[in-house]
């Protein structure tokens, strides 16, 4: 088995886990390093033969979150959840006073180019006498 199969059944279980706190990437690295040791001292060892020792990344990811304190969860889902309203407020926030902006801009440019002088060259010729 390839590091990037370890890697991609390793991401699977990270999709699947709805929190990333310390004790969560702990456990990630923890069950990354076992599988990793386990391919190592197995070579040649298939994505099935993971899948039987430790279970799948789904089966995987649910014994963790089962093993966690539901309060804390739905605290730091909650959590989670306002924290990416607050970001899709201030972006679209950003978007709206750039696009305002950039009109004002726009519309001073206009008026420029409106108001602004010609220059013509006039050459002054004395007639002679």
């Amino acid at each position: 088995m390839s590091n990037k199969d370890i890697k991609a059944f390793i991401r699977n279980i990270e999709i699947l886990i709805p929190v990333n706190d310390a004790n969560s990437k702990r456990f990630i690295r923890d069950i990354e390093s076992s599988i990793t040791e386990y391919a190592y001292n197995h070579a040649g060892c298939s994505v099935d033969d993971i899948v039987q020792e430790f279970g799948s990344s789904r089966d995987i990811a649910l014994d963790y979150i089962e093993s966690l304190d539901i309060d804390n969860l739905i605290g730091k889902l909650t959590t989670v959840k306002y924290l990416r309203r607050l970001i899709t407020i201030v972006a679209v926030t950003a978007v709206a006073a750039l696009s305002i902006y950039t009109a004002y801009l726009h519309h001073g440019y206009n008026e420029f180019k409106e108001n602004m002088m010609n220059y013509e060259n006039s050459v002054i010729e004395e007639i002679g006498e």
